[in-house]
């Protein structure tokens, strides 16, 4: 039997982008593969369904350590992987700094480093193609999605909710240990005017987050929201989303881990556009969007890098939460009649006698 052909993957970063990153398993199902990653998605991978040998380095010493830290980690990997082989290496970031890591490794290297020089995405492209393309030289019209495994934890577990319709608001995100991006975060003071509206509906709110995201919970205080923000490890919110029938969020991690194991989601979008970050899943029924950006002739501003400068947020103002109620409300009900197809069928059939 040949021996598998062996791959690392470099890919350090926040949470979206790694989820993003996951599609690059799809092409590569027979390989013995290498993850050089960061520590806080490492939970992530490891229930990935995929037998991966990770590598972990600690992104706080890393960005913000000390030099010797910074050298600590880099040293840490260089002595697990320098001069070894690899059929193929994958350095998954724009920023060519990253290819230090495989510097004393040996294999065909490719690396993204290009991608907004020569190489720029076609505009609308989803990241996920953009990844393939240039992992794998080929063009990519569509992508397979990864197939991530349902997951059960014990906290989750616990909890029992009564039968109202669930909706997890993620009003913070978009801040790791090398960015916060507030140009991505609709206004936390809209999420508490939409968390209020949802309840006088009769849904249960809840809020999710890391402890980064602690920020935000004076702005709920006086409504009655489940609050989980810190309180959940990452696979804790990957089994809480799963509960939910609706996860509403800016373009950032939770957005993305709500993606992944196929809970209805809501991505509210202002300087950065739906169509690169959701990809092809916009056109899906479980995947939906709202960006009056489209309608503004400075959006999307984000170059893959980083933004323009803008002190208005005026693409996210402008989104209303009277507006992403209606949305809301109506993924919901399409979501029962979807799933609930008999039960839709009485209640459309009540409606109809209730107007003779």
């Amino acid at each position: 039997m040949a021996n598998k052909k062996k791959v690392l993957i470099v890919k350090i970063g926040a949470i979206g982008d790694v989820v993003r990153t996951l599609s690059l398993l799809n092409y590569l199902k027979e390989e013995e593969i290498t993850w050089l990653c960061g520590k806080a998605v490492l939970p992530l991978l490891e229930k990935s369904g995929r037998k991966l040998r990770l590598l972990a380095v600690d992104e706080e010493k890393l960005f913000h350590g000390k030099f010797f830290e910074r050298l600590g980690e880099i040293g840490k990997i260089w002595f697990k992987i320098a001069f070894r082989f690899f059929d193929r290496i994958i350095v998954a970031h724009a920023d060519w700094r990253y290819g230090i890591f495989s510097v004393f490794s040996f294999g065909k290297k490719k690396t993204f480093s290009h991608r907004l020089k020569k190489k720029n995405p076609v505009p609308g492209r989803p990241f996920e193609s953009e990844y393939i393309r240039l992992a794998f030289d080929r063009p990519m019209a569509d992508f397979e999605a990864f197939n991530y495994p349902r997951i059960e934890t014990e906290l989750v577990q616990r909890l029992v909710f009564d039968q109202k319709k669930i909706v997890a608001l993620a009003p913070g995100g978009a801040k790791n240990v090398l960015a916060d991006d507030d140009q991505r975060r609709w206004p936390v003071e809209f999420y508490a005017v939409l968390a209020e509206k949802l309840m006088a509906e009769d849904y249960l709110v809840l809020l999710t987050g890391a402890p980064s995201d602690l920020w935000t919970v004076p702005f709920f205080e006086k409504l009655p929201v489940a609050n989980f923000i810190g309180r959940t490890g990452l696979l804790d919110l990957l089994a809480l989303f799963q509960k939910c029938d609706l996860v509403i969020a800016n373009d950032a991690g939770p957005l993305h881990l709500a993606v992944l194991v196929k809970t209805a989601v809501l991505g509210l979008f202002g300087p950065t556009d739906p169509r690169v970050v959701l990809g092809q899943g916009v056109k899906k029924a479980e995947i939906f969007s709202l960006w009056k950006g489209k309608e503004m002739a400075c959006a999307p501003c984000f170059d893959g890098r980083g933004f323009a400068e803008c002190k208005t947020k005026k693409c996210l103002l402008a989104l209303s939460p009277e507006e992403v109620l209606k949305k809301a409300k109506a993924i919901v009900l399409e979501r029962e009649k979807r799933v609930f197809p008999e039960l839709s069928k009485g209640l459309g059939e009540i409606l109809v006698k209730s107007k003779h």
